[in-house]
C-alpha cells in the first residue's frame, strides 16, 4: 500500500486509523502473513506509525510505551521521531479512549516567533524568513512569492538583537483538520532551509497554540535557537453559512463513523490479547506448581521406600537441613538391603566361586552423612551419589547362575528353592522394583 503524504512528517490523522485497520485485517486473513513497514527517507514515520498500531493491537498501553519497545529493535532509531510525531501519537491515544475530533474550519491569523535564530553569521542579518502554510496537504498560503531578478520579494530581514518575527495573515487564510506549518530561511544566493515545521489538528485546538522550542520540528535539536525559543499561532473561529454547515456536518459523519469502527476493532483486539496473555500465566503458574509437586513426590518416595516419615510442612522448592540428613541416612539404608537382596537372590555354586560384594553406598552415604547439613550442595551430592549407589548395585551384584551351569548331564542338579526362600525372593525383587522406578524418576528429572 502506497500512503501518499511525502512531505508530512505524519499520516494524517483519520488516514492513521484507516492504515491501522488496513494492517490488522492482513494479519488477521492469514498466519503467515507478515506486514513490512518503511519510509520514503528514514524511519521515524514507520517507528510513529508502528507504535500506534502496537497500541491500536493490544500489545502496549499507549504509543508512548510502544515506541520504547520500537526504539529497542531499531538500536536507538526511534529517538529521531519528530515533536509532530509525538502530538499525534497523543492525539491517537485521545481518539482510542473515545474522543471523536472534528475538521472545524478556523482562521490561521498571526505566526510569531519569540527570539531570532543565527542562520547567517556574517553582517547585520542573522534571518530572512518566510512562511507556507499547508491545509490537508494543499499549500494555501506563502509569504514569499518569489520572481527572478529584479523582481525577487526578498522576505524581511532581522538581526541578532531583534526580539521576535511576526507574520500577519491575509484574512482568507483558512484551515481545517490536519495542518503544517514551515518557517524556512531564504539566502541571498536563492537557497532556501527549512528553520523549523509543527503538524497539528484543528480538532484539537482552542483559541491558539504556543510550543516550546523542544515542540518544534527541526529547531529542537539546532543550536542556532536559544533555549527559550518559541512559537505563537493565534487563530479566530469562523463563522459557517447555512449551505457549508450541512456540507461539514456531512464530512463530519463520515470522519466519525471511521473513528468509531476503529475503536470498536481495536477494543475487541485487546480483550482478545488480554485473555492470551491471562491464559498464557495460567499455563505458566501450573507449570510451576508441576515442578514444586515432582520435588515433593520424589522425597516422599525416598522416604517412603525407607519406611521413614516426610519432611513436615515447609518451602516445596527447599529441604531443611534435618530432613536432608534423615534422607541421606534413608538412601544409605535403602542401599544396604539392597545389596543384601542382591546377595540373596545369587545361585549357591556362584556365591561359593565369586567373593560377596562389599556394600560401597553406605560408606559413601556415611561419608556423606559426617558432612554439615543442610546446604543445597549436599542435597545435590546426596542425589549424585544415591545414583552411583543403585549403579554399583546393579553392576557388581554376581547374576544368578543360568539352569544347569556348573553340573555335567550325569550330576544331580541342587533341589528347588523352598516356597519360603521363593517369597523372600519375590520381597527383593519388588524391593527393586521401588528403586528402579526412583532411579527411572531422577534420570527423567
Amino acid at each position: 500500500v502506497d500512503v501518499a503524504f511525502r512531505g508530512l512528517p505524519v499520516p494524517p490523522l483519520e488516514l492513521l486509523f484507516e492504515l491501522c485497520l488496513s494492517a490488522c485485517h492482513w494479519l488477521s486473513s492469514d498466519a503467515e502473513n507478515v506486514l513490512v513497514v518503511h519510509c520514503f527517507d528514514g524511519f521515524a514515520r514507520s517507528a510513529s506509525f508502528l507504535s500506534c498500531l502496537m497500541t491500536f493491537r493490544g500489545f502496549c498501553s499507549q504509543p508512548r510505551d510502544a515506541l520504547k519497545e520500537v526504539d529497542e529493535c531499531l538500536r536507538g532509531g526511534a529517538s529521531m521521531v519528530l515533536p509532530s510525531q509525538q502530538r499525534y501519537m497523543a492525539y491517537f491515544q485521545q481518539c482510542l479512549q473515545g474522543f471523536t475530533p472534528t475538521a472545524k474550519q478556523i482562521r490561521l491569523s498571526k505566526v510569531m516567533l519569540s527570539g531570532v535564530p543565527a542562520f547567517e553569521t556574517e553582517g547585520t542579518v542573522a534571518f530572512r524568513p518566510f512562511v507556507e502554510v499547508f491545509s490537508d496537504g494543499e499549500l494555501v498560503f506563502s509569504s514569499f512569492k518569489g520572481g527572478k531578478g529584479d523582481d525577487v520579494v526578498w522576505p524581511n530581514s532581522y538581526g541578532p538583537n531583534d526580539p521576535c518575527v511576526s507574520f500577519q495573515l491575509p484574512t482568507d487564510v483558512f484551515v481545517a483538520g490536519d495542518v503544517l506549518i514551515q518557517v524556512r530561511h531564504l539566502y541571498l544566493d536563492g537557497k532556501r532551509d527549512t528553520a523549523f515545521q509543527v503538524a497539528f489538528h484543528t480538532g484539537f485546538t482552542q483559541k491558539g497554540l504556543q510550543l516550546a522550542k523542544n515542540e518544534l520540528d527541526g529547531a529542537r535539536d539546532d543550536q542556532r535557537f536559544n533555549d527559550e525559543f518559541f512559537v505563537d499561532l493565534v487563530f479566530e473561529d469562523v463563522p459557517k453559512i447555512e449551505e457549508e454547515a450541512d456540507e461539514g456536518a456531512t464530512s463530519d459523519s463520515a470522519t466519525s463513523a471511521v473513528f468509531e469502527k476503529a475503536r470498536a476493532i481495536s477494543q475487541r483486539l485487546c480483550e482478545e490479547e488480554e485473555q492470551r496473555r491471562q491464559k498464557e500465566a495460567a499455563e505458566k503458574s501450573a507449570s510451576a506448581l508441576a515442578d514444586d509437586d515432582d520435588v515433593e513426590a520424589l522425597e516422599a518416595t525416598l522416604m517412603r521406600a525407607s519406611g521413614t516419615t516426610p519432611a513436615s510442612a515447609g518451602s516445596s522448592s527447599s529441604v531443611s537441613a534435618s530432613g536432608a540428613e534423615d534422607l541421606k541416612k534413608a538412601l544409605a539404608a535403602a542401599a544396604a538391603d539392597d545389596a543384601k537382596s542382591s546377595q540373596k537372590e545369587a545361585s549357591p555354586a556362584a556365591a561359593a566361586s565369586t567373593p560377596t560384594p562389599k556394600a560401597s553406598a553406605p560408606k559413601a552415604s556415611s561419608s556423606a552423612a559426617a558432612k554439615p547439613a543442610g546446604s543445597s550442595t549436599d542435597i545435590d551430592n546426596l542425589f549424585s551419589e544415591f545414583d552411583a549407589a543403585l549403579s554399583s548395585v546393579s553392576t557388581k551384584a554376581p547374576k544368578p547362575a543360568a539352569s544347569g551351569a556348573g553340573y555335567s548331564d550325569g550330576e544331580k542338579k541342587p533341589p528347588a528353592a523352598p516356597a519360603a526362600a521363593k517369597a523372600t525372593d519375590k520381597k527383593a525383587s519388588d524391593k527393586k522394583d521401588v528403586f528402579a522406578d526412583v532411579d527411572d524418576f531422577l534420570k527423567e528429572l
